[in-house]
């Protein structure tokens, strides 16, 4: 029964810990899930998008897109813009002719231009292709609580209703991250409870043969014909842009001008999507994009260019689900908090370092080769974390330690030198060392007379008073007290921390001994009489200085820090020779204080196992 009873006893602290830890990671996942999940995270998981995109951006501008630029050149060339939308119907004309599959203005022409037979063309031309597709554009846009679908608000802009009449619309809105840089692409919005396809969108369909028919929007995805768009919990879906870097590979782009005056290749837009759209400066249709750098934005019909290319090759960027995501952090952050407790600090370092490497190449290998985009950074949020935790923990434990080693060595050193030892730490080691010390013992004279009349307990009571004494003034000097011998004590000065002046200081220590037991009486902190202090008996004191090995001695199951050697041994036998209130020193101890404290010659000794005798002092 008392084994169960001490294994129940063990065993809960364990379990305590054990739980304790689990909450601590359970908290950290928490922490971590509802920074990310309020947003609070979001700069930095846009910052590691962006890295990872310029480390693994698409498989480059397929040759199946060309971008017929509204540039610098052509503004000069055909006049101020707007141009009269004879133009557009002329280029529409060339490019059908060319056998371009889809055509895509991204130019918003939501009203009549004052100049009805250039509208009029313009539709004709529309409606006679049946591979255009024309921008609806909305003032705001709007993500209602609840809603995984933007909706469109404020003043729309369709296309005149002559050009809606003749062509496809799609919508061009777009929703920029809150650093201004465009990552996301929205495929669908609501206006008026009514779905519009992005422009995007309805370009892949007509280059992909299908009817309006084809395109529909199901949980979480858009399904174009066989190809599948998946869309996040704001009805929008990570672009993979496979240009817009600076100096990067870019998409076939021939001038305005240039395509109306039939100045290209015969048969180099055959089967081709073409976009048409600003690049001059002036005109202002530029986003940021992950690829783009500061001062180097990226013509909007590019960004379209991008958005069609990774819809037609299934590249669009897929998420985890975020409760996925939720649960996964938590797990992880349990099963570190857990790994981590068993780990030294400096390990448990460099495997969140390790840990975080192997995160940010696992999230740049899955969106490199698999277009999945894991977000690294709450891993690595989780790991710093984790990390502090554990820091602080082991800080925690080790501050308790500190505070039992100083306790128990409060038990045998002074203050000062339980303080000198933990600044110290690798100065005082396991095993033996030889040390030049000073040995005192000191031993209460007539105390098994005294204790012959009185009662036990009077009898502890002055024992403990003279015991106390002596151990006030041993740690007062910095020695250290080695045990209590009965009536009397074993003290070394020296060690465990090395003294230049440990005769001295044992000297002083002896000498404030003997004048504290010759006192009548001894008063505690309150002013009252101590139990046993009214009681004085003298006491005999041994000192002897010398080499002495200093160390754990005994076994591995029971051993004592102390000191053994010739110093020891004489030190002993010279408290033996004391009188009631002398306090004897070898000559060599005698040498080392001479000039310091007063002592006379009272002999020499013959000690066994000594070729020559040992002159003895008594200290003054």
């Amino acid at each position: 029964m008392k084994r169960s009873t001490s294994e129940a006893g063990c065993s809960e602290p364990r379990q305590f810990t054990q739980s304790r830890t689990i909450a601590a990671g359970i908290l950290i996942g928490m922490v971590v899930t509802c920074l990310y999940g309020t947003g609070a995270g979001e700069r930095a998981e846009l910052a590691a998008y962006d890295l990872f995109h310029r480390a693994a951006p698409g498989p480059g501008p397929t040759s199946r897109i060309v971008i017929v630029a509204i540039d610098d050149e052509s503004l000069a060339r055909l006049g101020q813009w707007p141009w009269p939308r004879s133009y557009h119907a002329r280029l529409i004309e060339i490019l059908t002719r060319e056998k371009a599959k889809a055509i895509g203005f991204d130019i918003i022409m939501p009203e009549e231009s004052g100049d009805p037979g250039a509208d009029d063309a313009l539709a004709r031309a529309a409606a006679a292709s049946g591979r255009a597709v024309f921008p609806f554009h909305a003032e705001n846009k709007v993500l209602p609580r609840g809603a995984h679908v933007f909706y469109a608000s404020g003043a729309r802009k369709p296309p005149y209703p002559a050009l809606a009449r003749s062509a496809a619309v799609g919508s061009v809105i777009a929703v920029p991250d809150g650093d201004g840089i465009l990552r996301r692409h929205v495929p669908v919005v609501l206006d008026g409870g009514r779905p519009r396809y992005s422009m995007d969108v309805e370009i892949a369909r007509l280059f992909l043969g299908l009817p309006p028919c084809a395109i529909s929007l199901a949980a979480g995805e858009l399904n174009i014909g066989p190809v599948r768009v998946p869309m996040d919990a704001t009805g929008r879906v990570l672009i993979r842009y496979s240009s817009g870097s600076p100096g990067g590979p870019g998409y076939r782009t021939l001038s305005y001008y240039e395509v109306l005056r039939g100045e290209f290749a015969t048969g180099e837009l055959e089967g081709k999507i073409v976009l048409v759209g600003v690049t001059a400066r002036g005109l202002y249709d530029f986003y940021f994009t992950p690829l783009s750098s500061a001062g180097n934005p990226v013509p909007g019909v590019e960004v379209h260019a991008n958005t069609v290319q990774a819809i037609l090759e299934g590249r669009m960027v897929r998420e985890p689900p975020e409760l996925f995501t939720a649960v996964l952090l938590v797990a992880l952050s349990v099963t570190l908090a857990v790994a981590f407790r068993r780990l030294r600090p400096a390990v448990a370092a460099s495997a969140s370092l390790a840990l975080a490497v192997f995160t940010a190449s696992l999230s740049l290998f899955l969106f490199g080769r698999m277009d999945v985009w894991v977000d690294p950074t709450p891993v690595i949020a989780l790991l710093a974390l984790g990390m502090g935790r554990h820091l602080i923990d082991a800080y925690a434990t080790t501050e308790a330690e500190r505070a039992r080693i100083r306790a128990t060595l409060g038990r045998y050193l002074s203050p000062a030198v339980v303080d000198d030892i933990l600044r110290a730490r690798g100065a005082v080691t396991l095993g033996g060392r030889r040390l030049d010390v000073t040995v005192m013992f000191a031993d209460i004279r007539g105390f098994t007379a005294f204790a012959e009349k009185e009662d036990p307990e009077r009898v502890v009571d002055v024992l403990n008073a003279h015991l106390s004494i002596m151990v006030e003034a041993i740690f007062r000097e910095g020695g250290m007290l080695d045990k209590f011998t009965g009536d009397g004590v074993m003290a070394v000065f020296g060690a465990p921390v090395p003294q230049g002046d440990h005769a001295i200081r044992a000297a002083r220590a002896a000498i404030a001994t003997r004048e504290a037991c010759s006192s009548p009486r001894a008063e505690t902190e309150r002013g009252d009489t101590a139990p046993g202090g009214d009681v004085r008996l003298s006491v005999g004191v041994g000192m002897a200085s010398g080499e002495a090995v200093v160390g754990n001695i005994g076994t591995l199951a029971r051993m004592d820090y102390t000191a053994i050697g010739d110093a020891v041994n004489l030190a002993a036998r010279l408290e033996g020779m004391a009188l009631p209130g002398q306090v004897l020193v070898c000559e060599w101890t005698y040498h080392a204080i001479r000039g310091s404290v007063a002592a006379r010659r009272v002999g020499s000794i013959e000690i066994r196992g000594r070729a020559a005798p040992v002159d003895v002092y008594e200290l003054l």
